[in-house]
């Protein structure tokens, strides 16, 4: 019987094994695991200490890409790892200890806002955002400072999204839906998309604007500071435009050839070299002056004007405030010793995030006053003040003398009306979409007029230059190393210099850099 119970078991047993073996040799299981769901861009999150850093995060709110907002962040993030990749709780905490142990907070107490624009909607906005208030307030810092956490305390954004919310009201996607959060996702992503307006980003999804943000993220990292992305800007439009300038010369050299005197013929080489020349010029003038009118500088009287006529009845405490400014006017300078827009704002929004509720509502008054100038500088920005407008002017001048000598070419009249107009930098962009059109129909004349022959003589003359257009870019790339070799040891030095004000600070030193 024994025997028997035996045999049954082990025919069992081999079954099994057998199975087992089948089993594991690539016969599927009724249930296979599911594949990994990709990380994609799904949250966006902006941290304002003074450094104004940016985060991307993805479905699992772990980060995909981090960006320096400003130029302090970029020093505080400096050779900094361990950010991207993991949890945003994580990530938020180390920014706040990197702004403590860099100096950026010099007060026993500090305001971190914190603002969210999460594709999954406002319930997941408000647990993302208690899950980085626990973890910042937690944060190893300092014995003698304490971080508070708010959500989208920003005096100047929410002061230009009233504004714009009421401006288009009737318009869609400018209702409730228009947080602060979602407010500064549109604004970061149009900074780097030129062509996104306000009216279709309001109404994009957080998802598509996140991912337009994570692109501008991808773009900035190798930046190094701003100087450097000036200088690599420059750099990199001048020898464009020294190629462009080679192209366009080939095509007025195979009329030359042609000979100018055929009557009835049109010298399109000349006039393709003359619209091209122009449109290089003011092009990348317009892009000084954009700069420039977008942050304004401000006469340091006009804040004081307003400062000295605040009613003098206000609370003891909005009455410190607005003393304490009065006397440290330097604090409202950026790096270069101006007061601008940007370096108001970014006052401003550091003051109010360190005043209790109360002082808030009393010095919101003069805050909004003093962005009323800013508006003011904005909209009367003159161009022809500029030396900028100056030189735009002289490049228009050369276009009309070169219709002037060659009367017989017939000026486009809607050029020529764009041309007699030239006060704002709308006016200006106006004015390159008309030319730009007018350059394609001249291509396409061009192109009808010219013999096989005449554009193979183009080919052959640009040919020509491909050595020169070679040696061009290896020195533009030679200047740009050495420029990034400079920008890294100013931003080794002015890291190192954060940190020592930093354990000052701590220190219980007073430090008037902080």
């Amino acid at each position: 019987m024994k025997q028997n119970i035996f045999k049954v078991m082990a025919v069992v047993l081999v079954v099994a094994l057998f199975s087992t073996v089948l089993v594991a040799c690539g016969k599927k299981p009724n249930n296979p695991p599911a594949k990994p769901i990709p990380a994609k861009a799904s949250s966006y999150v902006t941290m304002d200490i003074n450094p104004a850093v940016e985060f991307i995060l993805d479905q699992n709110n772990i980060v995909l890409s981090v960006n320096a907002a400003n130029e302090d962040a970029r020093v505080m993030l400096y050779g900094e790892t361990g950010i991207v990749g993991v949890n945003v709780e994580v990530a938020s905490k180390k920014v706040a200890e990197l702004a403590v142990k860099c100096g950026y907070i010099n007060g026993q107490t500090g305001s971190v806002s914190v603002s969210i624009a999460a594709n999954a909607g406002t319930t997941a906005e408000t647990e993302l955002f208690a899950k980085i208030n626990a973890s910042v307030s937690t944060a190893s810092i300092s014995d003698t400072i304490k971080l508070t956490v708010e959500n989208g305390v920003d005096f100047t954004l929410s002061h230009e999204l009233e504004k714009i919310k009421l401006a288009n009201k009737d318009k869609v996607g400018y209702g409730d839906t228009l947080t602060v959060g979602k407010f500064r996702l549109v604004k970061s992503a149009m900074a780097y998309d030129r062509n996104l307006t306000m009216d279709v980003a309001v109404t994009m999804d957080i998802e598509d604007l996140s991912e337009i943000v994570e692109d501008s993220h991808e773009y900035y990292k190798d930046k190094v500071n701003d100087a450097f992305e000036q200088i690599e800007e420059a750099a990199e439009r001048a020898y464009e435009n020294l190629v462009e300038g080679y192209y366009d010369s080939a095509y007025t050299q195979v009329y030359v050839e042609r000979g100018l005197g055929q009557v009835g013929k049109t010298n399109f080489g000349a006039l393709y070299a003359s619209l091209r020349m122009a449109y290089r010029t003011i092009d990348d003038l317009n892009e000084a002056l954009e700069t420039i009118a977008e942050n304004p500088i401000i006469s340091e009287n006009d804040i004081l004007t307003i400062l000295n006529n605040v009613n003098p009845s206000l609370d003891a405490k909005a009455q410190a405030v607005i003393t304490e400014l009065k006397g440290n006017m330097k604090d409202l300078k950026d790096a270069d010793g101006n007061i601008t827009e940007d370096s108001i704002e970014a006052y401003l929004n550091k003051q109010f995030r360190n005043l209790d509720d109360e002082t808030r509502d009393l010095v919101e008054e003069v805050f909004e006053q003093i962005l009323d100038v800013i508006e003011e500088s904005e909209e009367n920005f003159n161009v022809s003040a500029t030396t900028e407008g100056a030189q735009i002017k002289v490049a228009i001048d050369a276009l009309n003398g070169f219709f002037t000598l060659n009367a017989a070419i017939t000026i486009d009249p809607e050029l020529k009306s764009a041309m007699e107009k030239m006060s704002t930098v709308d006016d200006i962009e106006e004015f390159l979409d008309i030319l730009e059109e007018v350059i394609e129909k001249v291509e396409n004349e061009m192109e009808a007029d010219m013999t096989d022959a005449e554009e193979a003589r183009v080919k052959e003359l640009i040919a020509e230059k491909k050595t020169t257009i070679a040696n061009a870019e290896a020195k533009m790339k030679e200047d740009l190393a050495a420029a990034r070799k400079t920008a890294e040891e100013a931003m080794k030095v002015a890291k190192e210099k954060r940190l020592e004000i930093g354990v000052t600070i701590q220190g219980g030193t007073t430090n008037p850099q902080a």
